[in-house]
């Protein structure tokens, strides 16, 4: 069975070098393959050739929810939370902490979680008045085996999703003031380069989709003895 989680680590994050979604991936396992389920949903529909595509690319979406909790007094290791979320597949616990600044951040809390039952076990000690997360997530699966080849070409297909996003930052390409006490980064060029990068990793999924189908046409076509010979040395 080939799940969402294994294109998007084996095949996407291999050709994505990005220390972003490793760091995600690690603090918080459950949250990441939520947030990169949606990029999953954009990315598979750019599968399209051969149009057969569609049918062969058949999957169950996954299955996620969330349960915050403020806590009412301090929690110690071996106490448990019932979060009323049962039957899921992975769970991650944190909490959600502000700076000096106000700016929000996350940090896992070491917990066990019971799918059966929707309990987690804390543990380590957590501090009363403090905002726990509970991020649940179960896996996206696609109906049929695919080839490695495949697979490939849907990494490819979320990773021009993912940097298509970030082309398209409304903030980085706003032109903004510049004067003798604050300069930014030329809009103008950072637009031509993404615009570059863009055509260049577009370039590669078409390559790769084009490929794919002439292997598919040729296996349709080449009489059936031919198939299997041995090449010539």
């Amino acid at each position: 069975m080939v799940t969402y989680s294994e294109i998007i680590c084996d095949y996407f994050m291999v050709q994505q070098e990005d220390v972003r979604l490793q760091d995600e991936l690690a603090e918080n396992p459950a949250g990441f393959f939520r947030k990169m389920a949606l990029y999953m949903k954009n990315a598979i529909p750019m599968f399209n050739r051969p149009p057969e595509a569609k049918e062969w690319l058949k999957h169950t979406d996954p299955d996620w929810t969330a349960v915050s909790i403020e806590t009412e007094q301090l929690m110690n290791p071996g106490d448990t939370v019932d979060t009323g979320a049962a039957g899921y597949e992975m769970m991650s616990a944190g909490i959600i902490e502000e700076d000096d600044l106000g700016t929000p951040s996350y940090r896992s809390v070491d917990t066990e979680y019971d799918s059966e039952t929707g309990e987690v076990t804390i543990n380590e000690v957590v501090e009363s008045g403090v905002e726990l997360q509970f991020d649940f997530y179960t896996d996206g699966t696609f109906d049929y085996e695919l080839t490695d080849e495949m697979k490939g070409i849907l990494g490819l297909c979320v990773q021009y999703v993912w940097e298509r996003r970030f082309n398209n930052d409304f903030l980085s390409r706003t032109p903004k003031i510049h004067d003798d006490s604050f300069t930014t980064g030329n809009e103008s060029n950072w637009i031509s380069k993404g615009t570059e990068r863009m055509k260049m990793i577009y370039g590669q999924l078409n390559s790769a989709l084009i490929s794919f189908e002439q292997g598919l046409a040729a296996m349709e076509t080449l009489p059936r003895a031919n198939k299997f010979r041995k090449p010539l040395y």
